[in-house]
């Protein structure tokens, strides 16, 4: 059964569980909050809000992370978790470096380690790790993330707890906060499941927790995890993202329906495979016809649609199409409640519109200039100064500012009212 607000009621009528009516109230929150499509609702652990809803009662949890050649974050990570956990499971894919001295120097019974070789398959790898697993619950944590304070794991395993006691527990899985190096959040990201058969890993690589009996339920709590992984200098590691590639190209293979595989490549191959090639997918996955305009009656409406659009506007962005972004923005604002990539895109769109037209007029400005031998008698200025101001101007304006205090400079020495001109612009600081 999916649990949304259309049959939480008459779940709650079925349910013996429940003791009383506050407990009905407190568990309507939470159901709210789940659903088996992305949202952005998010449970708070607050121990006022769910008293009627949860006992004593605590279930017991297993924190697994995956290293390899991780002595600069594991210990950072290990520490975030350990105390808050009844079993942490490390599973090392080939360390060469310090990861597994760093480790063994816990002398702590919940830590257990395990090594495992790596076969190009992070699925492999989560299932092999949720088999070493003893805890009911199971909760994945990445080597570069550290659980954010404050936290209150007490009342999270009361929840879970409540959730076994329902016979939810099969039927949903929990997605922390997930906050990246530069204060981004995500949510959806589901990485806490009850330690059942029915649960598994599939995909090579950016794999995703599934259940055998097909759609599940997810639930944001208010766990933020802080992860450094995608940090600048790690983007820019080539390696990983032909790694990536390769892995999602074998998955691909294996589920060519499944538009998540696709979704991932076209993401992690912008900016490093054809942007021709990215197009075309993104196109075929998001598009009746995809020979045809992207245009509202065109496109296809599927958990990726806008994603694959963000994707697709950073492309026309890096090529300076801003005719493309534009019809792009107005198709993203009647797909998402939340306008602010719309506002974002159709207002990028405007600037190198603009941009582009006050580049026009500066090689026209600067060809005639060139060509000027003319006293202009009568003008603003019979030197044509005038037209120099209007050129420094230009340059500022289309962003060349190495290139306007360059030419800023040269015009002084000839002109050296000029500064009193330009403040009549507001570029006197330019």
């Amino acid at each position: 059964m999916l649990l949304n607000q259309k049959n939480y009621n008459k779940f709650l009528l079925e349910s013996t569980q429940l003791k009383s009516w506050f407990e009905q109230i407190s568990l309507i929150k939470v159901i709210n909050c789940i659903s088996n499509e992305k949202n952005n609702k998010i449970v708070k652990l607050d121990e006022e809000e769910m008293k009627y809803l949860l006992n004593d009662e605590l279930t017991t949890l297993t924190a697994i992370i995956i290293v390899k050649n991780e002595e600069d974050n594991i210990v950072k990570c290990i520490e975030s978790i350990k105390d808050y956990v009844d079993e942490l499971v490390i599973i090392d894919t080939g360390s060469t470096d310090n990861t597994l001295n760093l480790i063994t120097t816990y002398q702590c019974d919940k830590i257990k380690v395990f090594t495992r070789k790596w076969k190009d398959n992070f699925s492999q790898i989560r299932n092999y790790a949720k088999s070493k697993a003893t805890g009911k619950w199971i909760s994945y944590i990445d080597a570069d993330e550290t659980v954010m304070p404050p936290h209150d794991f007490t009342l999270f395993k009361k929840l879970l707890r409540k959730f076994e006691l329902l016979d939810l527990n099969e039927k949903i899985t929990i997605c922390p906060v997930i906050i990246d190096h530069n204060n981004h959040k995500s949510v959806g990201v589901r990485r806490c499941f009850y330690n059942s058969k029915k649960f598994y890993y599939f995909g090579h690589v950016h794999e995703e927790v599934r259940n055998i009996n097909g759609l599940l339920n997810q639930l944001t709590v208010d766990i933020n995890i802080r992860h450094e992984g995608y940090k600048s200098e790690i983007l820019k590691n080539k390696e990983k993202v032909k790694r990536n590639i390769n892995l999602l190209k074998k998955t691909i293979k294996k589920e060519p329906s499944e538009i998540r595989w696709k979704y991932f490549y076209c993401r992690d191959g912008s900016g490093y495979l054809p942007d021709e090639e990215i197009e075309k997918m993104i196109k075929d996955c998001i598009l009746y016809y995809p020979q045809n305009a992207i245009t509202k009656r065109n496109v296809m409406a599927n958990q990726y649609t806008f994603s694959f659009m963000v994707i697709l506007a950073e492309i026309m962005l890096r090529k300076g199409d801003y005719l493309s972004l534009m019809d792009l923005s107005k198709q993203m604002f009647h797909l998402n409640e939340d306008k602010s990539n719309y506002l974002y895109y159709s207002t990028m769109s405007l600037v190198m519109q603009r941009r582009n037209e006050l580049m026009v007029k500066l090689e026209a400005l600067s060809s005639y200039r060139e060509k000027d031998k003319l006293i202009h008698y009568g003008m603003l200025h019979s030197s044509g100064y005038h037209i120099d101001i209007a050129i420094l101007i230009l340059l500022i304006e289309c962003g060349l500012y190495a290139k306007a205090k360059a030419f800023r400079n040269a015009l002084e020495e000839e002109f050296p009212p000029i500064s009193s001109i330009l403040e009549n612009y507001r570029f006197a600081d330019g």
